[in-house]
């Protein structure tokens, strides 16, 4: 049986140094370099300040966006909620005069306020509202209370004429339209009524 020869061990060779000849020493080595140096700190910064940017253009737009949408959904629901007020009022009314910007509402006896003489619904374009002003029986009125903001346009009317049971000439429907605008966002609301106790 042949035995396995026996690992050999790399010769080294041994290179005499001439007497007085200076040893290498660790200290003198370059040192080691740690961290980031000036033109990688510069990019590093330059990158880290985008970012960012972008961050904040993106929470300043979403922000914005969240304004936006509800500010007009405050806008539109005030306008549905002024729609569905004089639509009830129409129906409701003893009496109903109608013109462009404006309509007239006699309420009936038993639903007048104290000292009330009419109510009436207004477009003011200025300030883009619609406002609801009660005149009283001393000739005072009552400040102009917004109903709803934000709104472009507001008509009353023209309104339908008919005949009543003594062959007169009176309303029977009063078309209204409120359209509402915030931003790019807009709705335009459509409704009519007919006074019942006019037709009597």
């Amino acid at each position: 049986m042949n035995a396995s020869p026996p690992n050999k061990v790399p010769s080294r060779t041994f290179r005499p140094q001439a007497i007085g000849a200076p040893v290498p020493s660790r200290a003198e080595a370059p040192p080691r370099r740690f961290g980031l140096g000036l033109p990688e700190l510069l990019v590093s910064l330059s990158i880290s300040s985008t970012l960012l940017l972008s961050v904040a253009t993106a929470f300043i737009a979403s922000t914005a966006t969240v304004q936006t949408n509800c500010d007009f959904f405050t806008a539109s629901q005030a306008a549905r909620i002024t729609m569905t007020q004089v639509l009830n009022e129409i129906r409701c009314a003893d009496s109903v005069q109608v013109s462009a910007a404006q309509l007239t509402i006699v309420r009936p006896a038993q639903t007048l306020t104290a000292n009330e003489v009419s109510r009436a619904f207004a477009y003011n374009a200025a300030q883009s509202t619609v406002t609801l002003q009660i005149t009283y029986s001393d000739g005072t009125t009552s400040p102009a209370y917004t109903m709803a903001s934000n709104v472009t346009s507001a008509v009353f009317g023209p309104a339908d004429m008919g005949q009543d049971s003594n062959n007169a000439q009176v309303i029977v429907q009063v078309p209204v339209t409120i359209a509402v605008q915030v931003g790019s966002s807009q709705v335009t609301l459509n409704g009519a009524a007919a006074p019942r106790r006019a037709l009597r």
